[in-house]
């Protein structure tokens, strides 16, 4: 069997409504307690007494001098690729796709050439829901890969292991600010357009690996967390929840094998 979605009802998700916070008091606002000018009279000016550095016979010891080191910088995940090659002659494909925003992201796969596949194969080089399909008998658009997981013969893949990562945004009196696509019985919600909200805000000061992009596949919202819970539920938690703890994942078509 080869399906490239999942069977369900589409939709299209625009929040344009604001949930509304409330706004801050004064006395929670004003972390400081006090102006820069009763800090001053607070705090009275003394006069230290002068003290007379004792005299020490010799010359002081040096002081070990330590190796510089920088910072590192936080690495991100690694995001690994593989291939492998599926008989799809006698038996059916086996692999669900949602094909969404660009990008084809499996669904399920556990049946037909993909079962078999999995079944002589270890763990690290399984398909599994959320992977990312890459590429398909050197075919790399997304409508050309769907006609290609379609044909039955000798199909080469190349897959991304995801490595999601949450983005928390907070709402206020602001709405959430993006356009998604998604299908109620899927694992995925995809990013389509940005509006302006709470994302854009987000965004605007994130760094850049911590940002929301376009494309992106929300598999998460706090503890709505597929594949135990499905897109539309997703969604709902979206229009509620503030603040917004996502979980997300990210094609990478340069991934390596």
């Amino acid at each position: 069997m080869f399906c490239c979605c999942a069977n369900s009802v589409e939709g299209a998700y625009d929040d344009t409504s604001a949930i509304s916070a409330p706004a801050l008091s004064t006395a929670e606002a004003d972390l400081t307690g006090y102006s820069e000018e009763e800090q001053t009279k607070v705090e009275p000016s003394l006069e230290e007494p002068k003290l007379e550095e004792p005299k020490l016979a010799g010359p002081l010891p040096e002081e070990p001098k330590l190796a510089e080191t920088q910072p590192e910088e936080p690495q991100l995940a690694q995001k690994d690729a593989f291939e492998f090659v599926l008989d799809t002659t006698e038996h059916p494909l086996g692999i669900v796709v949602d094909y969404r925003g660009g990008t084809l992201m499996v669904v399920s796969a556990n049946s037909g050439a993909a079962q078999a596949y999995n079944d002589s194969s270890e763990a690290s080089k399984q398909v599994q829901t959320h992977d990312f399909i890459l590429k398909v008998n050197e075919v790399t658009d997304h409508e050309s890969m769907v006609k290609e997981l379609g044909q039955k013969g000798s199909l080469k893949l190349k897959v991304q292991r995801t490595a999601p990562f949450r983005v928390s945004v907070s709402k206020g009196a602001k709405p959430l600010g993006m356009k998604l696509a998604y299908v109620n019985s899927s694992v995925s919600i995809c990013v389509q357009d940005f509006l302006d909200g709470a994302v854009a805000d987000h965004n605007s000061h994130a760094a850049a690996d911590a940002q929301i992009k376009l494309r992106d596949r929300i598999i998460g919202v706090g503890d709505i967390i597929s594949p135990a819970c499905k897109a539309g539920e997703m969604v709902e938690a979206l229009k509620t929840r503030d603040p917004v703890d996502l979980l997300i994942a990210r094609a990478n078509p340069d991934a390596s094998c």
